[in-house]
């Protein structure tokens, strides 16, 4: 068995792209390291379309932990790497605010809001969704502080799944979206499998998607197989169409059943999902949500559907 590592980077800059793109590729083939990146500066990100700004998305989806150094982890550069001794380390001024400027910035870039108009055709729940090949996912994660209460920790989209695999120079090994996510989970929730120490308790966490389709049958599988590996791990599905589900003995049919004896709570998206979307993933400065012509017609017809799917019995 090989061992693992967990490598913490602190850089005066972020990547370039093509060290960006090396890193994922080499990580992709690394799964027992972790990788973490501290950086003072962000390099040649100032143009919306810069490669090295698609770099560091890069090494996002390829579970790598990026963020800006704060005045914490200078002190800790200062203690550990600096000669200390001679004096003590002093902030300069303006340390705080461009760690604020410069960790939006970064936030902005590894979390670009949904195009508006690929939100619409993407999560339109139509009765007859042609041509819309792709699944799209938003999420939000939830860390357990007490108990039934807990505090959200990160909010993200993962989408163009089809592009993003066909894009050469990412490196992404070809999966489903759902299962695509798993591989995010260590850096999305630090602690699920604890931290290795003996004895310890795993931290908790709540997990939430927003998916333009329902999940596959294989993935549903793999996923049920996955929670059941994970007690600490509790996960709802919010979904705008059902993959497959006309025929009533398909295997998607029986997936969703499967999820739903493993815990996950799955249920069709209504108004009030669409809206709370759009106020967090999507461009919402650009324009009101305005709901489209048979939207809960269509919810009550899927919801129905889907109601009569998961209470299925056999003897």
């Amino acid at each position: 068995r090989k061992v693992s590592y967990s490598v913490t980077w602190f850089c005066s800059w972020s990547p370039c792209a093509n060290c960006s793109i090396r890193l994922a590729q080499f990580l992709h083939q690394t799964p027992n390291l972790r990788l973490r990146i501290f950086v003072s500066r962000l390099y040649f990100c100032d143009l919306e379309d810069s490669r090295e700004r698609e770099g560091l998305r890069i090494l996002k989806k390829a579970g790598v932990h990026i963020t800006v150094m704060s005045y914490k982890d200078y002190f800790y550069c200062w203690q550990t790497f600096v000669a200390k001794s001679q004096s003590k380390f002093k902030p300069w001024d303006g340390l705080h605010q461009n760690y604020i400027r410069l960790s939006r910035k970064l936030n902005r870039i590894l979390q670009p809001a949904l195009d508006i108009k690929k939100f619409i055709y993407h999560y339109k729940n139509l009765r007859w969704a042609r041509g819309r090949c792709e699944t799209y996912l938003c999420f939000v994660v939830k860390k357990k502080l007490h108990l039934f209460m807990f505090v959200i920790v990160g909010r993200n989209r993962l989408f163009d799944l089809n592009v993003t695999m066909n894009n050469k120079s990412l490196y992404l090994i070809p999966l489903h979206l759902q299962l695509l996510f798993l591989r995010h989970l260590g850096a999305l929730c630090p602690g699920l499998w604890g931290y290795g120490v003996t004895g310890e308790r795993k931290v908790s966490y709540s997990v939430t998607w927003f998916c333009s389709w329902s999940p596959c049958a294989n993935c549903s599988i793999r996923l049920a197989q996955f929670l059941h590996q994970t007690p600490n791990l509790r996960l709802r599905i919010f979904v705008s169409r059902l993959y497959f589900c006309d025929l009533e003995d398909s295997r998607e049919r029986e997936g969703l059943r499967i999820l739903k004896k493993a815990g996950v709570h799955i249920t069709v998206m209504s108004y009030k999902d669409y809206f709370y979307c759009w106020q967090t993933f999507v461009a919402k400065s650009q324009s009101k949500f305005k709901p489209w012509d048979g939207l809960h017609q269509n919810y009550i017809r899927l919801s129905r559907k889907l109601n009569r799917i998961l209470q299925v019995q056999f003897f």
